[in-house]
């Protein structure tokens, strides 16, 4: 009696062991908000969408978020005119004074067709990374140089700031 007992202690403790292993080893899926602009005008609208993120670093969670907003919306009433053959090649997070940095390098496709991206694209973009992230400024490369591109307001080869 004394056997099962113990052989039962262990094997509850064994399982204890395990879940908690389980629960804080494994990626989560969290609900992010992502902003994207309307069909029928030029204003922005919101949805929310759950991402499968590795908590454990920083980097990995705003590199999904991005991944995750290029994809485009899945509501039909909203739109994402970003050409669907760029690519990522580097994600940078850099950390100057009480800041956060994000530097995008994509490939050259980018600056092949970013007479195809809007005003509108860009500010439903950074509306996302602003409302859920801390990214404070953002630069975009392409093959690793800076891109001499002004859409909009926006002088696309220099830190743009998305937040104050």
């Amino acid at each position: 009696m004394k056997k099962l007992l113990i052989i039962l202690i262990i094997l509850i403790f064994s399982l204890f062991v395990f879940f908690i292993v389980f629960y804080f080893n494994f990626n989560k899926e969290r609900t992010f908000t992502f902003y994207y602009v309307k069909q029928s005008s030029f204003d922005i609208d919101k949805e929310k969408r759950g991402v499968i993120v590795d908590k454990n670093r920083r980097e990995k969670i705003e590199r999904a978020i991005f991944e995750e907003y290029l994809l485009g919306p899945i509501s039909p009433h909203l739109k994402f005119d970003f050409p669907t053959e760029i690519k990522i090649k580097n994600f940078y997070l850099v950390y100057p004074r009480n800041s956060i940095d994000l530097i995008l390098d994509f490939d050259a496709e980018f600056a092949k067709n970013i007479s195809n991206i809007d005003e509108w694209t860009l500010r439903a973009m950074f509306e996302t990374l602003k409302a859920n992230t801390k990214i404070k400024r953002i630069l975009f490369l392409s093959d690793g140089k800076r891109v001499r591109k002004k859409i909009g307001p926006y002088n696309l080869g220099e830190l743009i700031e998305i937040r104050k």
